[in-house]
């Protein structure tokens, strides 16, 4: 049995997705815009969704299937500083989320996370993996 999404509550989120993996078929759910909209959206690096090509060096640690790019991390908090500095209510609680595919890059991200703002930066920002994101989302459907 084959099924389809057809409907994504994340606005930009959906555009994405959409184009590449359903021919354009998907459709924002209902209200989304009103729901998500955010003021920092206004700037397009702080969209509800943003891609940034950090010319950085990857590697990959011997006997790893994972991957790590230490540019990127260092970037990445430089972005949420700003973020923050610009926009202080964000430091109430998780508003943003930071996503990649690799599980050793999510684990620096975490670890420069902590040690430059401390402990708390576990409840600040939501750092996972695609793949983590998707459970949460999941569950979080499922138990609503």
């Amino acid at each position: 049995m084959k099924i389809s999404l057809t409907s994504v509550n994340g606005m930009q989120i959906r555009e994405f997705p959409s184009r590449e993996f359903y021919e354009s078929a998907l459709e924002d759910g209902a209200e989304v815009h009103t729901l998500t909209k955010r003021p920092w959206h206004e700037h397009r690096c702080f969209g509800p969704f943003a891609f940034f090509d950090v010319d950085g060096t990857e590697t990959q640690p011997a006997g790893s299937g994972s991957w790590v790019n230490k540019d990127e991390a260092e970037f990445v908090l430089v972005l949420y500083r700003h973020m923050v500095a610009t926009y202080p209510e964000l430091k109430s609680g998780p508003l943003v989320a930071v996503i990649s595919p690799y599980k050793l890059q999510v684990k620096l991200l975490r670890q420069r996370f902590t040690e430059v703002l401390g402990k708390e930066s576990a409840r600040l920002v939501d750092i996972n993996t695609v793949d983590g994101f998707q459970v949460h989302c999941h569950w979080t459907t499922q138990t609503k």
